[in-house]
């Protein structure tokens, strides 16, 4: 699949300016837009995010990522949504063109989210361009081990199985689907360490059922610094390994990012 050319010229400087501007821009219009919602506990949560970064790995480039989060929370079940939308520029000889764009969707829902064992089902749906990904959607469900859960520190294990099938586009006249099983395991671990600063680490590794060696993992480091009530500072970074992206055409299996950012929260 070949990178999309952008016909306009692009400096560095001031295309870092225009993409921030367009970052302060959608995060502003989704705090105008939103109805204000339970802050934290039983009720519902919202929470919106807008980064900026820089890569290395596939790409060496400016990105911008933008991520939504709505979940609903009882003492019988737990229902989250999270959406993310990642555009990048870099330039090719010269020439500004678009190496990285992809967006995806989750849905979780728990059973019993205060208890120590936790059944759960989800279902998600990815596409990337610097992965040769056109579509891949996934579905299935499992089970959370919560080791602690206080007010300052929370961790826990998760184990699914998962169906999965994938539509990948290896050339520009070739289109490849699969479909198979995945385990998925998942550790989280978030640390309080004082009212403004707190520390949160998850990782994902989800290999093909019947061949260990294709996998998927991500890792996800983040600190963040509250500023007020509802808005904090975000630092993180994110980790994404897929052992086939090669084999679709992609630059690198490994994708790093470093992602500086606000967050609201409602």
């Amino acid at each position: 699949m070949p990178l999309r050319r952008i016909p306009q010229r692009i400096d560095s400087p001031s295309s870092r300016g225009r993409l921030f501007a367009a970052l302060s821009r959608s995060l502003l219009l989704v705090i105008l837009a939103s109805v204000p919602l339970t802050a934290q506990g039983l009720g519902r949560h919202l929470k919106a995010e807008a980064n900026a970064n820089l890569s290395y790995g596939n790409v060496e480039q400016t990105t911008t990522l933008s991520r939504l989060g709505l979940s609903t929370v009882d003492s019988t079940l737990e229902v989250s949504t999270d959406g993310f939308f990642t555009y990048g520029e870099t330039r090719v000889d010269g020439t500004p063109s678009v190496n990285k764009r992809s967006w995806g969707g989750s849905i979780n829902a728990d059973l019993h989210p205060f208890s120590r064992l936790t059944p759960f089902m989800l279902a998600s749906i990815e596409s990337s361009l610097e992965k040769r990904i056109v579509r891949r959607y996934s579905g299935g469900g499992g089970a959370k081990l919560v080791f602690v859960k206080n007010p300052g520190t929370s961790s826990d294990v998760s184990l699914a199985l998962l169906a999965e099938r994938t539509v990948t586009a290896p050339s520009d006249t070739q289109r490849v689907e699969k479909v198979y099983a995945r385990y998925s395991a998942r550790y989280r671990l978030e640390r309080k360490v004082d009212d403004r600063v707190t520390f949160s680490l998850v990782t994902f590794y989800r290999p093909e059922f019947s061949a260990l060696h294709r996998y998927t993992t991500t890792a996800n480091i983040v600190a963040t610094y509250k500023l007020a009530r509802a808005l904090a500072l975000k630092a993180s970074f994110v980790d994404n390994y897929d052992s086939e992206a090669r084999g679709r055409g992609a630059r690198s299996n490994n994708d790093g990012d470093i992602l500086f950012g606000l967050i609201v929260t409602f």
